[in-house]
């Protein structure tokens, strides 16, 4: 099974950066006459965020889309920046990679040309799941050793996330040991910064590792944490890939009743997000497991 959500923690936290950097009380006084086209631009990407939560990545392209838009029109470099990578996030999920890193490149211009290393990091960092996608686990490494090199927040989600999408590239690779350290020191920066959708990222990932390891009892425990905190941030994908993992460890396990319970779920949460292609795969496994 493959792992498409390593990045997803990431994208969110820049999402809800967006959304504070609109808030803050701080700002320079200039933006309080843009006060009409900063909300509007803050509502697009609330509302983008919550579309991506849902699966729903036309609409929240459209909304991100729009967005950027706004920050362009008057030069707000930081906020095009973000917007950039959002989009190209979002281009990630549904499979655009050639799209995506166009993105990307932009987000990473914008940021280098503001000295702004967070976000510049958040750039190069999608740079390096668009050659994970494309299953060039080298090539994503040198881009996530790139940004890891800028002077990052420590402990901070932007770090965190970078070495779990390294962790990622490592698997791959078959570089289990190397795979588990990364996931691992991610973890624990993630979890005193209570980010629970780059915690779920993580155990979700451990849970894989285990699982090719065949270690079915510590890749269960994982994916139920992953699932847990998925389900506490309503990510509908992230909620519909634990369940199908849960389905098959606890039938590589042997328990034949939870993995029908998890494959059911799973199939309707599949089904909520239109994936016909999941539904079909996953009613075959369970017409597998109940046949005498």
């Amino acid at each position: 099974m493959k792992n498409v959500r390593g990045f997803w923690h990431l994208f969110l936290v820049s999402a809800f950066c967006m959304v504070l950097f609109f808030g803050c009380s701080s700002l320079p006084k200039e933006t309080v006459h843009n006060s009409e086209r900063n909300s509007k631009a803050s509502s697009l990407m609330e509302l983008g965020h919550k579309y991506y939560l849902a699966g729903q990545y036309e609409k929240a392209g459209t909304c991100y889309e729009n967005a950027l838009d706004i920050h362009a029109s008057v030069d707000d470099g930081a906020l095009v920046a973000m917007a950039l990578t959002s989009l190209g996030r979002i281009k990630t999920a549904q499979g655009q990679l050639d799209v995506a890193e166009t993105y990307f490149q932009q987000a990473h211009l914008a940021a280098q040309s503001l000295n702004r290393p967070e976000l510049e990091a958040q750039a190069l960092g999608g740079l390096g799941t668009v050659e994970l996608h494309r299953g060039q686990p080298m090539k994503a490494i040198s881009w996530l050793e790139t940004a890891l090199e800028l002077p990052l927040a420590d402990p901070g989600n932007t770090r965190a996330t970078l070495l779990h999408d390294l962790g990622s590239a490592h698997r791959k690779l078959g570089n289990m040991d190397s795979a588990e350290s990364y996931f691992r020191l991610a973890l624990a920066m993630h979890e005193p910064l209570r980010n629970l959708t780059g915690i779920a990222a993580d155990c979700y990932s451990l849970a894989l590792l285990h699982e090719a390891e065949g270690d079915y009892v510590l890749a269960l425990e994982n994916a139920r944490r992953a699932l847990s905190h998925d389900k506490r941030t309503e990510n509908a994908p992230a909620v519909a890939q634990d369940l199908t993992l849960l389905g098959s460890l606890s039938l590589a396990n042997d328990e034949l009743e939870p993995a029908l319970d998890y494959y059911r779920r799973a199939k309707l949460a599949w089904q909520a997000l239109g994936r016909e292609d999941r539904v079909e795969d996953i009613g075959q496994t369970i017409q597998r497991i109940e046949s005498p």
